[in-house]
C-alpha cells in the first residue's frame, strides 16, 4: 500500500466506530422474526478460521475496483458540462482539525455524464445513518449550487443523477463593529448547507409562521438533506470589502447556508443565512443545563442582505519551546477550550461544527504562533499539541478573561515524553494494519496533572508497515488502537478470555473502552525509561458463509441482499449472492442480531435470514414466492392522494430499504393507486409517507399487515391520518 493511498484511507475513517450500536438484543424475541436459516451454536469469540461446515464452500473473490457512473443535470434536467464530481465518504467529525475537501473523482462531459473507478475498501468507510450508507456523490459546477445524491447506485453506468440548482440568489452581507464602522478583510465561508427534499424553503417558512411557539427541533425537521462541512469547503469563500460587504456565491438558492466569519479583529462565529429573498427569521432557543434555570435566545435565520454586527475578538500569540533545551518547536498545534458556558452562539439544530474548531494555529519554525478569534472577557484555556513524531507532552494553560482586544502573550514550555514504539498488525496472518493509536493516561496517573488534559492526547496514524510512534506519560496508562475496517472484533470481544477487571479497565472510563475500540494494552513507562514498545494485535472477526436456495432447496445465484450494514454496496454478499448465490458475511462485530433481507427479482422469490454475532457456518436462506400488496391512497374525506411517496416499512427493523431492496418506495398515480412488490412472506410491513415537508403525516393501514407466500393482496382505500 502507498503513502498517499494509506493516508486517504486513513482520512476516511473515524475515531468514533462508524455505524456501530452496541445495543445487546433479546436473540429470543428476534430470531423467530427472521425465516429460512439454519443456526448452529456460537464459537469462541475470535474465531478467524473457517468451520467444518465451511469446508468445501466455494465463496470467490469480488471485485477490488468499482466502476461508478452518472449524470449531473439542472432542475429542467438539461445535461450540464464541465461539473466536478466528488465521492463523499468521510465522518461529519473527522479526526483532522477541519474538515478536508474530498478530491476530484470525475468531471462530466458534453452530455452531463460521468464515470470513474474507485477501490471498493474506499467505499467500506463512511457511517451508517438511518439505514443508509452514508456514502454519496456531489457535483459542482460554474453558476449553479452543488447537488447530492441520497446514497450511492453502482453497477449502472447512469445510475446516479445528480441534480444541481441555480445560484440566483447569493449570499450578501455586511459585517460591522460594534460602533458601527465597516470590517475589511474578514473572510466568509460556507461550512454546511441544508436543504429540503423539494429544494423550496416555502413549506418551511409557512410552517414557522403558522406556528411560532412549535419546538426549536420540530421547525427544522423538513431539513433531511445536508452537505456537510467537507464538501461545502469546496464553494470558494470571500473577504469583505472596504465597505465590509461582501457577495458569496456558489451554495444555490432556496437553502440554509452556516457561514463561517473569521478576520484579526472580530470573534469567529457561525451564522446561518437562507439563500431566497425576505426578512430574518428569528425563532425562540432554549437550553438548559442541569440544575440550571433555562436561558432564553433567538436563533436567527439571516436572509441576504443582511448586516452583522461583529463582536470584537482576542489574539493570543508567543512561543512555544521544548522545556529542558529551549529550543522551538514548530509544529505544535494550539487551540482553545473555552472554561464558561457559553451563551447561545449558535442553537442551529443542524450545524456540526462549533465555532471553536475552526480556531486553531501551528507554529512556524521559529516555534512562534498567533491565534485570532477567541472571545473577549470570557476566560479560556489554551491547549498545545505536539504534532506526528514528536515525542513532548501536549498541556493545557488558563487564559485570563481580563478585558481588551489587544494581543495576549502565553508562552508553553512542553515536558519530554517517554516515546512509545509499536507495530499495529492482524494476530492471524501477522500482516500491518492500517490503525489510529492512541495514549491514554490512567486517572491516577500521578503525571497527569488533570483530568481535562486527556482531552490533548489525540490519536496518530500508523505508518503504512503497521508502525507508531507515540509519546506517553510516565506511570500507568494504556494504548488503544481503532480501525477503519469493520472486519475485526472490537477489544472487550478479541479480550473475551481474559479476566473480567482487566476487560474493563474502569480507569479510563468515559474516554475510551474496549467497546470503542479494536485493540488495547495497559502499559507503564518508567520515569527514568528513554523508550519504551507496545505492540497492538487485532483479531479479525468471525465471517460466516451463506448459501441461498430456492425453494425446492436448489442453489440459487442472482439475488440482492441487503441489510448487512454499513455500506451493502461494498459487502462481498452484494457481489456474490448475484454471481453464485454462495456469500461470506463481514462486519459481525457490534453485539448485535444482523438481519439481511433476500430478494431475487426475477423469480420474484424473497426470505430473510438473522445472524448473531460469531455465528458460524454455513448458513442456509430459503427463499419463497414473494408477495405483493396495492390500494388507493385517500385523505379524510375520500378523495384520491396522487404524487405521494409511500415507504412500506418492515415494522420490526423500522428504517426504510436500502436502494437495492425491496419493496421499493413507490409513488401514487392519478388515481391515489399504488402498489407494493417484493415483500417477505409472513413477515410483517406497515405503511408510511415519505416526509416532503415538516408537517408531513403518517399514513394509518390500522397496523402491520404480513401476506402468504405468493399471495397478491388488496388493501382497498388507505386512509392517511391527521397529524
Amino acid at each position: 500500500m502507498t503513502h498517499e493511498k494509506h493516508g486517504a484511507l486513513l482520512r476516511r475513517s473515524s475515531w468514533r466506530l462508524a455505524g456501530a450500536t452496541l445495543l445487546l438484543l433479546a436473540t429470543s424475541a428476534l430470531l423467530p422474526r427472521f425465516a429460512g436459516a439454519t443456526r448452529h451454536s456460537s464459537p469462541p469469540a475470535g474465531r478467524s478460521t473457517p468451520s467444518a461446515q465451511d469446508a468445501g464452500l466455494d465463496v470467490p473473490p469480488v471485485p477490488l475496483n468499482v466502476t461508478i457512473g452518472g449524470r449531473v443535470v439542472d432542475q429542467q434536467g438539461r445535461p450540464i458540462a464541465g461539473a466536478r464530481v466528488y465521492l463523499h465518504v468521510d465522518s461529519d467529525e473527522p479526526l483532522t482539525p477541519v474538515p478536508i475537501p474530498p478530491p476530484v473523482r470525475a468531471t462530466t462531459g458534453a452530455e452531463g455524464r460521468f464515470r470513474f473507478t474507485v477501490d471498493r475498501i474506499d467505499l467500506a468507510s463512511g457511517p451508517v445513518r438511518d439505514g443508509y450508507p452514508g456514502v454519496f456523490l456531489a457535483a459542482f459546477a460554474e453558476g449553479y449550487g452543488p447537488g447530492w445524491t441520497r446514497e450511492l447506485a453502482i453497477g449502472d453506468p447512469d445510475g446516479n443523477l445528480v441534480e444541481l440548482v441555480a445560484d440566483d440568489a447569493p449570499i450578501e452581507g455586511r459585517l460591522i463593529d460594534l460602533e458601527g464602522r465597516p470590517l475589511p478583510g474578514v473572510t466568509v465561508r460556507v461550512v454546511h448547507v441544508d436543504a429540503t427534499p423539494a429544494e423550496d424553503l416555502s413549506p418551511w417558512l409557512s410552517a414557522t409562521r403558522s406556528d411560532p411557539n412549535a419546538p426549536l427541533n420540530w421547525f427544522f425537521s423538513m431539513f433531511t438533506r445536508s452537505l456537510p462541512a467537507g464538501l461545502s469547503l469546496l464553494i470558494p469563500p470571500v473577504e469583505t470589502g472596504a465597505d465590509g460587504r461582501f457577495i458569496l456565491r456558489g451554495a444555490g438558492r432556496e437553502r440554509i447556508s452556516s457561514i463561517l466569519i473569521q478576520g484579526p479583529r472580530i470573534r469567529t462565529r457561525v451564522l446561518q443565512v437562507m439563500t431566497r429573498v425576505g426578512p430574518p427569521k428569528s425563532f425562540p432557543a432554549r437550553r438548559r443545563h442541569p440544575g440550571q434555570m433555562p436561558v432564553f435566545a433567538d436563533l436567527l435565520i439571516h436572509a441576504p442582505g443582511f448586516e452583522h454586527v461583529a463582536d470584537p475578538g482576542r489574539t493570543v500569540e508567543d512561543d512555544v519551546v521544548d522545556a529542558t533545551t529551549g529550543r522551538p518547536l514548530p509544529g505544535v498545534i494550539i487551540r482553545p477550550r473555552m472554561t464558561y458556558r457559553p451563551p447561545i452562539e449558535n442553537p442551529y439544530p443542524l450545524y456540526r461544527w462549533r465555532s471553536d474548531r475552526w480556531m486553531r494555529a501551528a507554529t512556524d519554525a521559529r516555534g512562534h504562533y498567533r491565534l485570532n478569534g477567541l472571545p473577549v472577557g470570557h476566560p479560556v484555556e489554551l491547549g498545545a499539541t505536539p504534532g506526528a513524531g514528536m515525542i513532548d507532552r501536549p498541556m493545557y494553560q488558563g487564559l485570563s478573561g481580563a478585558p481588551g482586544v489587544g494581543p495576549t502573550r502565553l508562552d508553553f514550555k512542553l515536558l519530554r515524553g517517554i516515546p512509545v514504539e509499536g507495530k499495529v498488525t492482524n494476530r492471524t496472518t501477522g500482516k500491518p494494519v492500517a490503525a489510529f493509536v492512541q495514549y491514554l493516561p490512567t486517572l491516577e496517573n500521578p503525571n497527569l496533572s488533570s483530568a481535562n488534559d486527556l482531552d490533548l492526547f489525540e490519536p496518530i496514524a500508523t505508518r503504512p508497515d503497521g508502525g507508531f510512534t507515540i509519546s506517553a506519560l510516565p506511570g500507568p496508562g494504556f494504548l488503544a488502537a481503532t480501525v477503519m475496517d469493520d472486519r475485526f472484533l472490537t477489544a472487550d470481544r478479541a479480550w473475551a478470555d481474559r479476566p473480567s477487571d482487566a476487560r474493563h479497565p474502569k480507569v479510563i472510563r468515559g474516554v475510551i473502552t474496549p467497546e470503542q475500540c479494536h485493540a488495547i494494552e495497559p502499559i507503564t513507562p518508567e520515569s527514568t525509561a528513554k523508550a519504551c514498545r507496545c505492540d497492538l494485535s487485532l483479531v479479525p472477526a468471525p465471517e460466516p458463509i451463506v448459501r441461498i436456495l430456492d425453494p425446492e432447496g436448489q442453489p440459487l445465484a442472482g439475488a440482492i441482499v441487503s441489510g448487512a450494514a454499513p455500506a451493502d454496496l461494498v459487502r462481498e454478499c452484494w457481489w456474490q449472492s448475484r454471481q453464485y448465490g454462495v456469500f461470506r458475511v463481514t462486519g459481525l462485530t457490534g453485539h448485535r442480531i444482523r438481519g439481511l433481507a433476500i430478494h431475487h427479482e426475477g423469480k420474484r422469490l424473497a426470505g430473510t435470514l438473522a445472524i448473531r454475532d460469531a455465528e458460524p457456518g454455513a448458513l442456509v436462506a430459503r427463499l419463497r414466492p414473494w408477495g405483493t400488496v396495492s390500494g388507493r391512497l385517500v385523505d379524510r374525506s375520500g378523495r384520491p392522494r396522487a404524487g405521494v411517496t409511500l415507504t412500506y416499512q418492515d415494522s420490526y427493523a423500522g428504517s426504510r430499504p436500502f436502494a437495492q431492496a425491496f419493496p421499493k418506495d413507490v409513488t401514487t398515480d392519478s388515481s391515489g393507486r399504488f402498489t407494493f412488490i417484493g415483500l417477505v412472506p409472513e413477515r410483517d410491513y406497515v405503511i408510511k409517507l415519505v416526509s416532503q415537508d415538516v408537517y408531513a403525516p403518517p399514513v394509518s393501514v390500522g397496523g402491520p399487515h404480513a401476506v402468504e407466500p405468493d399471495e397478491t393482496r388488496d388493501l382497498g382505500d388507505v386512509m392517511e391520518a391527521t397529524r
